[in-house]
C-alpha cells in the first residue's frame, strides 16, 4: 500500500525512542515497575484503555509500514472492540493477566 508521508512523524517515533529510555532510567532509579511479564492493564477491556492522537500516529504509520492495516481493520470491525482487550495485547498466560 503506497501512503502519504506525514511531516513530523519520524520526529514524533524519535521523541518515543527518547522518552521510553528515559522513563527506563528513571523507573530504575526508583524501583517502580510493571511486575515481569504483568499484563493486567492491558488485558482489561479497551473501554478502560486512553490513547492520545500523539501516540496514535507512530503506531498507525508502524500498522501501515508494516502491511497489516487490513488484517488490524478486520480486527477492530468484529464484534464490540470496547470490550475486548488491547488490539496488540499477546497474552503469555491462559488467564491473560501475563503479557
Amino acid at each position: 500500500m503506497k501512503y502519504i508521508e506525514v511531516e513530523g512523524v519520524k520526529e514524533l517515533k524519535a521523541f518515543y525512542v527518547e522518552l521510553e529510555a528515559e522513563i527506563s532510567i528513571a523507573r530504575k532509579s526508583c524501583s517502580f515497575h510493571c511486575f515481569e511479564g504483568c499484563g493486567a492493564c492491558c488485558y482489561s477491556p479497551s473501554k478502560n484503555l486512553e490513547v492520545t492522537l500523539f501516540e496514535a500516529i507512530p503506531m498507525a504509520h508502524a500498522i501501515i509500514e508494516s502491511g497489516e492495516h487490513e488484517a488490524v481493520l478486520a480486527s477492530l470491525e468484529e464484534g464490540d472492540c470496547a470490550e475486548r482487550p488491547c488490539l496488540f495485547y499477546v497474552k503469555n498466560s491462559p488467564d491473560g493477566k501475563m503479557g
